[in-house]
């Protein structure tokens, strides 16, 4: 199995984490970490850790300061509060996937955050529901990276994308409305306008999960 296999088919998230840790630039690690905390979203009981994760995914985009993120950690995170304190496991694991999520270093966040909500959506890290989540957080970061044993892009949708238009529109309004099952749409638009980067398009008709830092979504975006 070559290295590119290798990524396409691997579902062990901390050992993908370990190969793009000292390369991957540090948007792409915290909003893979979001991306694990809003996929145990509704075990998080406290109003503070969705916000950790929102103001998380803001700084990531550059929408607000390092001050606002630290203080998102802080009110989270201070000793003695009560997540602290034996809060049932799996709301647990969840708020401390959302309070990784708002740290500082976001290499050791990331894998942080995939082990906790791999905890969270399944009670334990050994069972059949922790490696369908470890799993998908897999795809997730696939989705956000690629695939780094490629080439880098030089792609016709990229093209489509940089000079504006109906694609370009629509990819804009899909990312900002978090609307990923709009995806094939999109790919249906680029095809139509002449869009002939099969990994792309084939992306963009996946199954997913999809999340905020999707390379295709980036590439149209003119993000990338």
């Amino acid at each position: 199995m070559t290295p590119e296999e290798w990524w396409d088919r691997c579902t062990d998230p901390l050992t993908m984490l370990e190969h793009i840790g000292p390369t991957a630039d540090a948007r792409g690690l915290r909003l893979f970490a979001c991306a694990c905390a809003r996929r145990v979203w509704h075990l998080l009981v406290d109003d503070r850790s969705k916000d950790a994760v929102v103001v998380a995914e803001d700084y990531a985009e550059g929408r607000t300061s390092g001050e606002r993120r630290a203080a998102a950690w802080w009110a989270w995170a201070r000793p003695g509060e009560p997540w602290a304190r034996g809060a049932p496991w799996r709301a647990g694991n969840a708020a401390q996937a959302a309070w990784s999520a708002a740290r500082s270093t976001v290499a050791e966040s990331a894998a942080f955050a995939a082990n906790r909500s791999a905890r969270a959506a399944a009670w334990a890290v050994w069972t059949a529901e922790a490696r369908d989540e470890y799993g998908a957080q897999a795809s997730l970061l696939r989705c956000i990276f690629g695939n780094p044993f490629r080439p880098p892009r030089t792609s016709s949708a990229v093209g489509l994308g940089n000079h504006g238009g109906a694609a370009r529109r629509l990819a804009e309004s899909i990312y900002a409305g978090r609307r990923f099952g709009d995806l094939p749409v999109l790919a249906d638009l680029l095809e139509e306008a002449g869009c002939t980067d099969a990994e792309l398009l084939a992306h963009l008709r996946g199954p997913g999960p999809h999340a905020l830092g999707c390379w295709a979504l980036d590439a149209l975006r003119g993000k990338s």
